[in-house]
C-alpha cells in the first residue's frame, strides 16, 4: 500500500461520535463501528430507557449488545500507524476562530486535543503522541485545551506561576516569592487549590442542603394554599345554608349608596371641567403674551393677567372599587386602544410665485447650536447632478474639485458647466445642516427646476430667482440672490451652518421679492396701517421699536438695505407703539423700575425714579419670560392631570354602576346566600392566599439561584488548571442570604374558625355591615380629593394645608371625663363635678379614652396639646368599648388602633401588644399626619421645627378616627384648633 501511495479517507477510520480515528474499534450488530469508550458512554446514557440505538442509523437493540473488539479494524489502524501512512484530516479537524489551535502545527493548524500544564503548549492528537510514548513526558499534567495558558506565565520573570501568595491573594512564580513577595504567606498553587477545593465542596453541600430545604418549603406552601382554599370553601359552604333575611335591605342600601357615590363623582367632574377650562384660558393668555416682541408691552401686560385660582383637586385619582361591591363581583377592566397615525410624506414640486405665498408667522428661530441640532437633516449629494469635474466621496457627502473629468453617465439633472451639485433629499419644514469647507466655495439652496445645461446665469447658484447662495472666501463672505451681491460681515470659520424654515416668508422679504398689492393688502379698520404710505395705506408688516413707526413691505425695504437701519428692532405690527413713549419726557421707555413695577425712560431713572431698583426692559423681559415659561409648563401639567382625573372619574362611575348592578343581580339570584358573610370570608382568604403564593414564588426563585450557584461551583471544581481555579474562585457570584425559614407550619385560620363558631351572631351583625358599607362609600369619595403633591410635607406650613377640624364624640367618652372647648378638650373630673354619661354602645366603659366624631380618610393633619401623661391615637370604629379588656385600649391587644404615649421626657409607640421606645425632643404638642390611601401614619414633635417621632407604613382597610386618652387626674389632652 505504501508503494501505491494510496491516501485513505479519514472518514473510513473515524468514529462518528468523537470524529477522531478509531480507538479500540468495536462493530455493533447494525454494522457501524465506533470507539469502544464512545459507544459505551452513549449507551450508558440510554440505560434509563432500556433501549439502545445506533447513533448513525438509529436501529434499536434489546437487550444491550455486548461490545467485542474488532480485530481487523484494530490491526488495520495499527498497521497504518506503523507504515507511516497518514489519514488526511477532515475540515472539521482544523482549528476555527473559536477553537484552541495546536501550537506545534505549521501551516493550517489542527484543533488541539490537550494542553500541557508543564510545557504550557496545546497539542493536536498527532503532536500529543510523544506525551503518551516518552516516559519523561508521561509525567506532564494534561488538561482539556485552554486558550489562557499564557496566563500561567509570570509577566515579570517569564516563569510558570506554581505558587500562591495568600497575603496578596494572587498566583506567583518562585522568583516572585523571593522578590516582591518575600516574607509573604506563600504556598504552592496545588496546596491552595486543595484548601479551596474543600471550601468549595462545603459550599456546594450547603447549597444543596438549602435547595432541599426550599423544595420542602415549596411543598408545604402548596399544602398551605390548598388549606387556605379548603378552609374558605368550607366556611362559605356552611354559611350559605343559614341566612336568607335582610337581602332586600342590602339591595336598597347598595343602590342608595350607589346614587350618593355617582352624584358626588358628577359634582367633582363638573369642578374638574371648570378648572380645565380656566387652565386652558390661562395658558392661551400666557402663550399670546410670550409671543409679544415689544418688551414694554410684555412688561405692561404681565401683571394684568388673570391670576390662576389654587387647585382644590387631586393630581391623581385612585379607583378603588368598594370592597363590599368588589366582594360580589370583580372590577371591570378597562382596555385603552392606542391609535397610531401613519404619516406618509410625498415629494411635491411647488413653483412659488409672489402672489401665491401664504404669509404665516414662523416659529422662533433657535438661538443655540443645540437648539439648531434638533432640526438637523441627514443630507447626501445626488450623483445625477454633480458636474464632471467634481469628485464625490465619504458616502456622497464630500465633494472635491478635480482637474480631470470624472466618469459619470449622461443625465438631464447634471450641471454641465458650473462646478455644482445638489442634494438627493428635498427640504421642507424646518431643517438644519452644516458644511465644512476649504478654499473658495458656495453653500446654497435652490429649487429643483433650476437650469442645468449651459453657461447662463440661470444655472449658477445665487444668480437667479431660483437659488440662494453664500460665497465663502478665506477672508470674506458674500450673499447672492438674483444677481444681487450682499457683503456679509462675521467671524471666519471653516464650518457654515444652514437653517431653513420653509414655511416662513421672512427670507422672501429680505431678498426683496415683492408683489403687487391686492385689495386685501390695504389696511382695514382693524389692521395696523403703514405710517409712511400716503393716500390709501397698505397693511403694515413690521413695526420698528426704534423709529416707533409701522411699515408696509415696500417701505420696510430700507431697514434691510441700510446698515444703520438693520440694527433696529422689528416686531409684528402693533397699534400700541406710542405707549412706548414716556409721557413726561417724550423719550422711548427702554428701562424698567422694579420698585414701582413700571416701564420708564432713561430720564425717569435719574429723576423721580432715582435710587430705585432699575434694569433694562430687555433684562426684565428675559427674567419674566422664564417665569412665564415655567407658569405655562405648570398649567399644561395641571391640564394633563385634570384630563386624567376626568377619565378616572368616568371610569370610577362605570365601575360603581357595574359593581352595584352585579351585586344586586347576585343577591336576587341567590336567595339563600348571605353575601356579606361570604365576602368577609373571601376577603380574609385573599391576603393569606396571596402571601403564600408570593412566598412560594420567592422560594422557587431562590431555588433557581441556588442551583445556578451550584452549577458555577461544580464547573469551577472541575477546572484542571490550579491558577485558573484560584483566579476565578473569588469572582463567583456571591449567594444572597436566605430570608425564609427552613420549615413552614400550616395553621388553621382563626378568621374562618371564628366565622364557623359565630354563625348564629351574623344576623345581628348584618346591620353593622350595611353601616360599614355607607362608610366605605364615604371613604372612596374622600379618596378622590388628594393633594397634588404625593410626597409627605417637610414643614409645618406644608402640613397645615391638610389640617382637619376634629371634635371628640360625646357618645364615646368614658364617664368621669369632661369635655370642653367645643368638644376638643378632655380631662378628668374632680370630685365635685363628676360627669356621668348615659349608656351608649360606642362608649368606653373602663378606659379613659375618646374617639372623634369625624372619620378620617385621604390626607389629614391635626395637632394635640398634651399636659401630663396622655395618649394620641387613631383607631377603626370597630374597636371594642366595654370592659377593662386590653383589647379596648388604644394600641394594646388589638390590631385596630395605633397609639403614641406621651410622657414628660420620652415617648412610647404601641400597636397590637408591641411597644417601641422612641427618642426625640420632648414637646407639649404632637402633630399627627395621615395619608390613608398611601397607608402612612406619622407622629411629629411640634416646636419651632417639626421633628419626626415615628412613622407607620401599612394598609388601612377602614376609615380611621382620631383618639385621645389621659392616664390620671391632672392630665389634659386637647385637639388644637388650626383653622
Amino acid at each position: 500500500m505504501a508503494q501505491k501511495r494510496v491516501q485513505l479517507e479519514r472518514e473510513s477510520f473515524s468514529c462518528s461520535i468523537c470524529l477522531d480515528l478509531l480507538k479500540d474499534p468495536v462493530t455493533i450488530p447494525c454494522g457501524h463501528s465506533y470507539c469502544m469508550i464512545c459507544i459505551k458512554t452513549h449507551w450508558d446514557i440510554q440505560d434509563e430507557n432500556r433501549i439502545h440505538s445506533c447513533p448513525q442509523c438509529r436501529q434499536t437493540f434489546r437487550p444491550r449488545p455486548v461490545l467485542v473488539k474488532n480485530i481487523m479494524f484494530t490491526d488495520l489502524v495499527e498497521h497504518l500507524k506503523k507504515t507511516g501512512l497518514q489519514v488526511t484530516p477532515a475540515d472539521h479537524c482544523y482549528a476555527g476562530a473559536e477553537d484552541v489551535a495546536c501550537d506545534v502545527c505549521t501551516g493550517r493548524k489542527l484543533k488541539a486535543v490537550k494542553s500541557c500544564m508543564v510545557c504550557l503548549i496545546s497539542y493536536c492528537e498527532k503532536h500529543l503522541q510523544h506525551h503518551y510514548d516518552v516516559p519523561q513526558l508521561k509525567k506532564h499534567k494534561l488538561v482539556d485545551p485552554m486558550k489562557k495558558l499564557k496566563g500561567n506565565i509570570c509577566s515579570r520573570h517569564d516563569e510558570v506561576m506554581k505558587m500562591f501568595c495568600r497575603t496578596d491573594q494572587q498566583c506567583i512564580c518562585y522568583l516572585c516569592s523571593v522578590d516582591e513577595h518575600k516574607g509573604h504567606d506563600t504556598v504552592s498553587a496545588a496546596a491552595e487549590r486543595t484548601e479551596r477545593q474543600k471550601e468549595l465542596e462545603l459550599s456546594r453541600q450547603q447549597i444543596l442542603q438549602r435547595v432541599q430545604d426550599r423544595e420542602k418549603d415549596v411543598k408545604l406552601l402548596q399544602q398551605e394554599l390548598e388549606a387556605v382554599n379548603g378552609s374558605a370553601d368550607k366556611a362559605v359552604e356552611d354559611s350559605e345554608k343559614i341566612f336568607t333575611e335582610l337581602i332586600r335591605s342590602l339591595k336598597m342600601q347598595i343602590r342608595s349608596q350607589k346614587e350618593t357615590e355617582v352624584s358626588r363623582v358628577k359634582d367633582l367632574q363638573e369642578k374638574l371641567e371648570q378648572e380645565i377650562t380656566e387652565l386652558k384660558r390661562k395658558d392661551a393668555e400666557l402663550k399670546q403674551l410670550s409671543h409679544t416682541e415689544d418688551h414694554n408691552q410684555f412688561l405692561h401686560n404681565y401683571p394684568s393677567l388673570t391670576p390662576l385660582s389654587p387647585s382644590t383637586h387631586s393630581s391623581s385619582i385612585n379607583i378603588r372599587p368598594l370592597r363590599y361591591f368588589e366582594a360580589v363581583t370583580a372590577a371591570v377592566s378597562e382596555v385603552r386602544g392606542r391609535l397610531q397615525d401613519v404619516l406618509t410624506e410625498s415629494e411635491t414640486n411647488i413653483s412659488l410665485t409672489v402672489t401665491q405665498v401664504d404669509v404665516s408667522l414662523s416659529q422662533p428661530e433657535p438661538k443655540t447650536r443645540e437648539e439648531f441640532l434638533t432640526f438637523s437633516q441627514e443630507i447626501t449629494l445626488d450623483p445625477s447632478t454633480v458636474n464632471k469635474h467634481l469628485l464625490l466621496s465619504e458616502g456622497n457627502r464630500k465633494v472635491t474639485r478635480m482637474r480631470e473629468e470624472q466618469f459619470y453617465s449622461s443625465h438631464p439633472d447634471r450641471f454641465t458647466d458650473y462646478y455644482q451639485v445638489m442634494s438627493r433629499e428635498s427640504l421642507t419644514g424646518r431643517c438644519y445642516w452644516e458644511v465644512e469647507w476649504k478654499g473658495a466655495v458656495y453653500v446654497a439652496v435652490a429649487f429643483k427646476n433650476i437650469s442645468r445645461a449651459g453657461k447662463s446665469r440661470e444655472c449658477a447658484f445665487g444668480w437667479n430667482d431660483k437659488s440662494w447662495a453664500l460665497n465663502c472666501h478665506r477672508n470674506s463672505y458674500n450673499f447672492y440672490y438674483n444677481s444681487i451681491n450682499t457683503p456679509v460681515s462675521g467671524p471666519r470659520s471653516s464650518r457654515v451652518g444652514v437653517y431653513l424654515d420653509h414655511s416662513a416668508v421672512e427670507q422672501l422679504k429680505k431678498t426683496g421679492l415683492q408683489a403687487s398689492p391686492a385689495d386685501h393688502s390695504y389696511a382695514g379698520a382693524e389692521d395696523v396701517a403703514c405710517d409712511v404710505c400716503t393716500g390709501r395705506k397698505l397693511k403694515a408688516v413690521k413695526s420698528c421699536l426704534v423709529c416707533l413707526v409701522s411699515y408696509c413691505e415696500k417701505h420696510l425695504k430700507s431697514h434691510y438695505d441700510v446698515p444703520q437701519l438693520k440694527k433696529h428692532k422689528l416686531v409684528d405690527p402693533t397699534k400700541k407703539l406710542q405707549e412706548n413713549i414716556c409721557s413726561r419726557h417724550d423719550e422711548v421707555m427702554k428701562m424698567f423700575c422694579r420698585t414701582d413695577q413700571q416701564c420708564i425712560c432713561y430720564l425717569c431713572s435719574v429723576d423721580e425714579h432715582k435710587g430705585h431698583d432699575t434694569v433694562s426692559a430687555a433684562a426684565e423681559r428675559t427674567e419674566r419670560q422664564r417665569e412665564l415659561k415655567l407658569s405655562r409648563l405648570q398649567i399644561q401639567q395641571r391640564v394633563q392631570y385634570r384630563k386624567k382625573d376626568e377619565e378616572l372619574l368616568l371610569q370610577k362611575e362605570r365601575v360603581v354602576n357595574d359593581s352595584v348592578e352585579k351585586a344586586v343581580e347576585d343577591i336576587e339570584n341567590i336567595s339563600k346566600v348571605l353575601k356579606t358573610l361570604t365576602h368577609q370570608i373571601r376577603a380574609q382568604n385573599r391576603p393569606e392566599f396571596y402571601y403564600a403564593e408570593d412566598l412560594k414564588e420567592e422560594l422557587e426563585q431562590e431555588i433557581i439561584e441556588l442551583k445556578k450557584k451550584d452549577a458555577e461551583l461544580k464547573q469551577l471544581s472541575h477546572t484542571d488548571d490550579h491558577n485558573l481555579f484560584l483566579q476565578n474562585y473569588p469572582s463567583l457570584t456571591p449567594l444572597s442570604p436566605s430570608t425564609h425559614s427552613s420549615s413552614i407550619d400550616i395553621l388553621p385560620f382563626r378568621h374562618f374558625k371564628d366565622v364557623m363558631a359565630n354563625l348564629n351572631e351574623v344576623r345581628g351583625r348584618l346591620q353593622g355591615v350595611l353601616t360599614n358599607l355607607e362608610n366605605s362609600v364615604r371613604l372612596t369619595v374622600n379618596q378622590l380629593d388628594v393633594p397634588t403633591s404625593p410626597s409627605e410635607p417637610k414643614t409645618r406650613a406644608g402640613f397645615l394645608k391638610y389640617s382637619q377640624e376634629i371634635k371628640l364624640d360625646p357618645n364615646t367618652i368614658r364617664s368621669g371625663l369632661s369635655l370642653s372647648d367645643d368638644n376638643r378638650k378632655v380631662y378628668f373630673c374632680n370630685g365635685y363635678n363628676y360627669v356621668s354619661y348615659p349608656d351608649h354602645p360606642d362608649r368606653f366603659t373602663w378606659w379613659s379614652q375618646a374617639l372623634s366624631r369625624e372619620s378620617l380618610t385621604g390626607r389629614c393633619y391635626w395637632e394635640v396639646e398634651c399636659t401630663g401623661e396622655t395618649v394620641v391615637a387613631v383607631a377603626y370604629k370597630n374597636i371594642l368599648r366595654r370592659g377593662n379588656d386590653y383589647a379596648c385600649g388604644f394600641g394594646k391587644q388589638n390590631d385596630v388602633s395605633w397609639a403614641l404615649s406621651c410622657y414628660r421626657h420620652c415617648y412610647d409607640f404601641y400597636y397590637n401588644q408591641a411597644t417601641t421606645q422612641i427618642s426625640g425632643p420632648a414637646s407639649s404638642r404632637v402633630g399627627v399626619y395621615l395619608d390613608h390611601s398611601a397607608g402612612v401614619l406619622s407622629f411629629y414633635s411640634v416646636k419651632k421645627e417639626m421633628t419626626l417621632l415615628h412613622r407607620v407604613q401599612t394598609t388601612f382597610t377602614q376609615p380611621l378616627y382620631a383618639g385621645v386618652g389621659v392616664y390620671y387626674g391632672n392630665c389634659i389632652a386637647e385637639i388644637c384648633k388650626l383653622k
